[in-house]
């Protein structure tokens, strides 16, 4: 299905593998289709006659030499006859010591003596490129190794050893690999990776477009549609496929669950990471999309430790990195898969780490964006100098001063609106302190979650519009003395006027009843 373009950049290595040695290198991210595009060149060189060998490399290695042992034990149990044509004899006794299957009939080789470490390392070398030449002398080879990210220094030294003055031999040595960056690489095995990919071919082996994926549904006779396949998928092969897959069964693209497969596949991959890094993808399922300075808040890792992590994730395939440096999941359908693992404790807490590291990093600057817990609604105009004004001209053009990191910044008031109230409208400011106004007011806060004023004070009286309190004799401050009126709270001597305001509290007792005023021209009865 596709890979026009592929299959004949590796048809024409094959051609040309008859006359010299190379090596060819399939990238990709996982799942894209490496191993199947290999399948399909081994399936051609078959056809050209050429001796195919196939060997991996896991992630942690289960034996010394994986690859290269691993594909001469299964050349060995399935074709003895060839390598018994080829001549294999004594001479490649050391390989006995990674593939058994070489000491039994009708080969029947024998292990040799144990020497000393190094010695005996470079014989092994020795034994594998003669194994090579002697089956290049029958047929053209074509040696296959997968996932050669994860290859040890021994196999890189090997393959390196096998690749050396290879020109007059009929072999192609075609890798599968991720694209991983070089920093997440081992430090041992770093420099003997450039070494031998120096001179190699890289094939870029891209996701599925549009059209690859409706000719998918086509050849499967699936009714979905094709553009929303791809973008839930990715264009990832084992995805379209996966998925194609159970729309073939009868299931509704709409009302399709993830494939247990799929599911299976995630839950290895992450099992497979650093703690820091299987935190990092959690946290980035829940949120979907967030930028660096938000992932390291809601992780609280220091800077190196965070790019370890990051690398670590992108090494996977899981997660993408965009230009601008924000993060996100390869696939959405990778990611819902690692949702439906988290448990609801568990999603529930790393909900409330992205909802910290968003008002971290951004806080809001109104009621209602504090009450949404997220960003600036579109279209807002951030704190800012208006254009054209400069960056201190005019009293509108200010920018304001930013809030405190790690702080929600209130609205004017000093207190939140909770969601789906609505305030009272605010009142004017000038005017007299009416009881209507009074009220409103004590409406305005109970609404705002602030505490209500206290009622007017009873003694308040006069005139409409223009009532004036008059001092209780409790207190210590002396009244203001207005003209047109007679103060009668005590006796008008003259030495009580001219007292401090404690001797004159002193010497004027208390009554029950509070003070008033009268006009002159009206004395009390």
């Amino acid at each position: 299905m596709g890979r026009e373009e592929e299959l004949r950049a590796l048809d024409g290595e094959l051609a040309a593998a008859e006359f010299g040695g190379k090596l060819v290198i399939l990238e990709g991210e996982p799942g894209v289709g490496k191993t199947r595009l290999a399948s399909e060149a081994a399936r051609r060189a078959l056809k050209r006659q050429f001796t195919v060998l196939a060997g991996r490399c896991t992630d942690p290695a289960r034996k010394a030499y994986e690859p290269v042992a691993g594909a001469v034990e299964r050349l060995a149990r399935t074709s003895p006859a060839l390598l018994l044509r080829a001549g294999i004899d004594q001479q490649c006794g050391q390989l006995v010591r990674l593939a058994p299957s070489l000491a039994a009939p009708p080969l029947s080789l024998e292990v040799p003596p144990a020497t000393e470490p190094v010695s005996e390392r470079y014989q092994l070398m020795a034994a594998a490129r003669t194994l090579i030449e002697r089956l290049a002398t029958v047929r053209p080879v074509l040696l296959i190794i997968d996932d050669l990210q994860w290859a040890t220094l021994e196999s890189l030294q090997m393959l390196s050893a096998l690749m050396w003055d290879s020109d007059a031999l009929p072999l192609l040595v075609l890798a599968m690999s991720r694209p991983v960056p070089v920093e997440s690489a081992p430090s041992q095995t770093l420099p003997e990776l450039h070494k031998l990919t120096a001179d190699a071919r890289v094939i870029p082996v891209p996701a599925f477009g549009p059209g690859e994926v409706s000719d998918a549904l086509a050849q499967s006779r699936a009714r979905a549609d094709a553009e929303r396949l791809h973008r839930i998928t990715g264009g990832n092969a084992f995805l379209v496929s996966e998925v194609i897959r159970e729309l073939g069964a009868g299931k509704d693209l709409d009302a399709l669950a993830v494939p247990d497969s799929v599911t299976r596949m995630v839950t290895a991959r992450v099992a497979q990471l650093h703690p820091d890094a299987r935190d990092l993808v959690s946290l980035l399922a829940v949120g979907e999309r967030m930028d660096s300075a938000e992932l390291r808040g809601g992780l609280d890792l220091d800077e190196p430790r965070f790019v370890a992590a990051v690398e670590e994730a992108m090494g996977t395939g899981l997660v993408t990195m965009l230009d601008n440096g924000s993060c996100r999941f390869s696939h959405e359908l990778t990611r819902t898969a690692l949702c439906t693992t988290l448990s609801a404790p568990r999603a529930a807490l790393l909900h409330g780490r992205v909802a910290d590291a968003l008002l971290a990093t951004d806080p809001p600057r109104d009621a209602d964006q504090a009450v949404r817990g997220g960003r600036p609604p579109a279209g807002r105009r951030r704190a800012g100098p208006r254009p054209g004004t400069g960056e201190r001209g005019g009293r509108r053009g200010r920018a304001r001063r930013p809030a405190r990191a790690g702080r929600a910044r209130p609205p004017r008031g000093g207190h939140l609106v909770p969601a789906g109230a609505r305030p009272a409208p605010r009142l004017p400011r000038r005017g007299p302190r009416t009881p209507r106004r009074a009220a409103g007011r004590v409406r305005q806060g109970d609404v705002a979650g602030r505490a209500p004023r206290r009622p007017p004070h009873p003694a308040r009286r006069g005139r409409p519009g223009q009532g004036v309190r008059a001092p209780r004799p409790d207190r210590h401050r002396r009244a203001r003395r207005r003209p047109g009126l007679l103060h009668l709270g005590g006796p008008p001597t003259a030495s009580a006027s001219r007292c401090s305001p404690r001797r004159a509290r002193s010497s004027t007792p208390p009554t029950s009843a509070p003070a008033r005023c009268w006009p002159r021209s009206s004395p009390p009865s």
